[in-house]
């Protein structure tokens, strides 16, 4: 393949992408716009559910939503009764986050949207597409570090 012929396959790839994503993103916040949630406070809900208590760095770890560290987004949802900060009790110094009751029930309702959408995503495309898109995106992302956050949560 021609070098020209790679830089315009690859500007049609990056496209793609990032219409998916916008897709993907839209999606997902019409379905969270009842439950007054966005992408990003369903994803910190999603990552605490499986792996609560966290330290506010080990959540920032875990999310691809947020680069960074992401303390604003969990003031907002101290401030919504979604997470509450609580002492470690390893290290009294450290400050933990945990689901709150409310959250918890929230992430049951938010399991099964995810169950839906999932359902409709992998409905787009054979098996052995899935199969291999999924391959050929872990293998784009694997030497990136937006791969960490995958890796961490078992995605990649």
């Amino acid at each position: 393949m021609i070098e020209m012929e790679k830089r315009i396959l690859a500007e049609c790839l990056r496209y793609m992408i990032l219409a998916a994503q916008r897709q993907g993103a839209r999606m997902l916040e019409e379905l969270l716009k009842p439950q007054g949630l966005t992408g990003s406070h369903y994803e910190v809900i999603r990552v605490l559910a499986k792996s609560e208590p966290l330290t506010l760095k080990e959540l920032g770890a875990q999310l691809v939503c947020e680069s960074g560290s992401p303390s604003r987004l969990i003031t907002h949802m101290v401030s919504h009764g979604l997470v509450e900060r609580c002492r470690s009790k390893g290290d009294g110094r450290a400050v933990e986050l945990a689901l709150t009751p409310k959250a918890k029930e929230l992430a049951v309702h938010l399991e099964e949207l995810e169950v839906g959408f999932c359902d409709q995503l992998a409905s787009l495309l054979s098996d052995e597409d899935l199969q291999q898109l999924t391959t050929l995106f872990g293998k784009l992302l694997s030497p990136m570090p937006v791969a960490e956050p995958l890796r961490r949560r078992g995605l990649l």
